[in-house]
């Protein structure tokens, strides 16, 4: 019963796009980071339903699990899910202070009438990220750091690359000039955000949105 308890918010967690995205930036990750540590996320989430070797992953992650009466906490060990994220190496740490913990706190309550007790999951509220903007984001920012570097010498090379046509490289590409404080309201899950970074793909013009707030 409690391993399932911790699966299951392991799950929640790992998909919650939000929470993932403040995770990663609050390590100052690029976009195009953050949007290749959304698809482990889910991946890992996924392989916890599963055989899939990934899932050992979790057990290096928890730091511990406590169960009360009332309540179930899990702790996750920071380090180790950055490293996973992020696809770095990172030595197995028993860092267990506080500032290296991710807390996942489930409230068990018992039903009225001293029946079987039922989950009450919180921070259900939470917004999600447009995940299409997200990942065009994400592509743009990958794709103009290759013409910056010499990578890719054109859009049109990218665009027989990915197999896709130049003119959708060039309507994404401005995404790569978008502000950081509109890019981290987008991954902030902000609909008025999402809808500004989409109208710079149809228009190309991403120059005046510097000095939106």
């Amino acid at each position: 019963m409690i391993d399932e308890l911790v699966l299951t918010k392991l799950q929640g967690f790992l998909t919650d796009k939000a929470q993932i995205s403040a995770l990663l930036r609050g390590t100052r990750c690029r976009p195009a980071e953050v949007g290749s540590g959304l698809g482990i996320a889910s991946k890992l989430a996924d392989s916890l339903t599963s055989a899939a070797p990934m899932a050992q992953n979790v057990a290096d992650l928890l730091a511990r699990v406590t169960v009360s009466p009332t309540a179930l906490n899990i702790s996750l060990r920071r380090d180790r899910l950055l490293a996973i994220l992020t696809d770095t190496s990172a030595e197995p740490s028993q860092d267990t202070s506080q500032d290296n913990i991710i807390s996942l706190n489930t409230t068990v309550s018992a039903a009225p009438g001293g029946g079987s007790g039922k989950l009450v999951f919180e921070g259900q509220n939470v917004k999600t990220p447009d995940a299409v903007v997200v990942k065009a984001i994400a592509r743009a920012s990958v794709w103009f750091e290759q013409l910056t570097t010499g990578r890719a010498q054109s859009m049109a090379e990218i665009a027989v690359r990915e197999n896709i046509t130049d003119n959708y490289v060039s309507n994404l590409i401005h995404l790569a000039w978008l502000s950081p404080n509109l890019v981290g309201r987008v991954l902030d899950g902000e609909p008025e955000a999402a809808a500004l970074a989409r109208s710079a793909m149809l228009t190309r013009k991403s120059d005046a949105l510097w000095g939106r707030k």
